[in-house]
């Protein structure tokens, strides 16, 4: 049941929603007795339209683990990330591990990624984690998020606010990791004054947030799979959704070796006051539209990606894309 955060975390940051649901990420970590690390430097271009911008990117990435015994281990993940102009650096992430066959549990500052892909959240969290299962498996969540890129909607435009938030959550998941169905569900509940405005709620009285979700994919073989995912905040006023529908062909995951590929494409509804701190690096938050990406490795362990989003915003009903083109080496 080990769950190798490169998998969860890191792979949504970099790879996007539909990578993260069907490629492999098998983290190559280097060691010195009992400690180990592994880490990545990315380069990445983005345009965005309607308002034409373009933004180049750096983000390095760091995951040192230490084992202490076959049970617990002290692991961290850091990412520092500039523009070229000027360089910042995420919450670093830092937490024990304990994993006691079928129970499996993170305390500290943990990553917090949902299993409909990282839609809902995919960011970390000041609290602990509690998993029992294989196969299937259910995860409890409890803590306090600190993030400063929280998507949110106020005053009818998109705004990155600070929250500080006190949230539960519920993961319930069957996946084999093998060729065959998978899927399951999800409910978190969230409580932040920053709810309160009008453009969450139709009297900006209510400080809550109660988020219910729903995926569920089918891999025919171990490189081509479907997958969908549904979420909806019932507090939210109208009820805020997203969802996603992704076919996916081909292996070029973390460490790749020389010629692995991976396509895939999909439709996206990214709707605002639901995906707080989900995976947006390759979609539009607040947009519906088409989503097409392709992955190559020209070398080992470096990987050239492209991706192109084409939709509509949801409120104003005007044309958007997204265009990303990156490298990302490991080392």
């Amino acid at each position: 049941m080990k769950k190798i955060f490169t998998a969860g975390l890191t792979a949504a940051l970099i790879f996007g929603v539909s990578a993260t649901t069907f490629a492999e990420y098998d983290a190559d970590r280097h060691s010195i007795g009992k400690f180990s690390w592994s880490a990545s430097l990315k380069a990445s271009f983005t345009h965005k339209r309607p308002n034409s911008t373009d933004s180049h990117k750096y983000q390095i990435y760091l995951e040192p683990e230490y084992q202490f015994d076959e049970h617990l281990s002290l692991n961290g993940y850091m990412e520092f990330y500039g523009d070229y102009k000027k360089s910042r650096n995420e919450t670093p992430l830092l937490y024990v591990t304990g994993e006691y066959a079928p129970w499996e549990f993170n305390v500290g500052i943990i990553p917090f990624y949902t299993n409909e892909g990282g839609l809902i959240f995919n960011t970390g969290m000041l609290g602990a984690e509690v998993d029992w299962g294989d196969d299937f498996c259910v995860s409890l969540y409890g803590g306090k998020i600190k993030d400063d890129e929280i998507i949110h909607r106020r005053n009818g435009t998109f705004e990155y606010e600070d929250m500080d938030t006190n949230i539960f959550g519920v993961n319930v998941q069957y996946d084999t990791s093998d060729v065959g169905l998978y899927g399951g569900a999800g409910y978190y509940y969230l409580k932040d004054d920053k709810f309160r405005n009008l453009d969450y709620s139709r009297d900006g009285a209510t400080n809550k947030a109660e988020i219910w979700s729903t995926n569920a994919g089918y891999r025919f073989t171990k490189k081509l799979g479907v997958f969908a995912a549904y979420a909806e905040n019932t507090k939210a006023e109208p009820r805020e959704y997203l969802w996603q529908g992704v076919i996916s062909y081909g292996k070029c995951g973390s460490y790749p070796r020389q010629g692995d590929w991976n396509v895939s494409a999909g439709y996206q509804r990214y709707g605002t006051n639901i995906s707080l701190q989900g995976t947006d690096e390759d979609v539009m938050p607040g947009a519906r539209g088409w989503n097409v990406s392709a992955k190559y490795a020209p070398f080992s362990n470096v990987v050239v990606s492209a991706n192109y989003f084409n939709g509509k915003l949801i409120s104003s009903r005007k044309e958007t894309e997204k265009i990303t083109g990156a490298v990302r080496i490991y080392f």
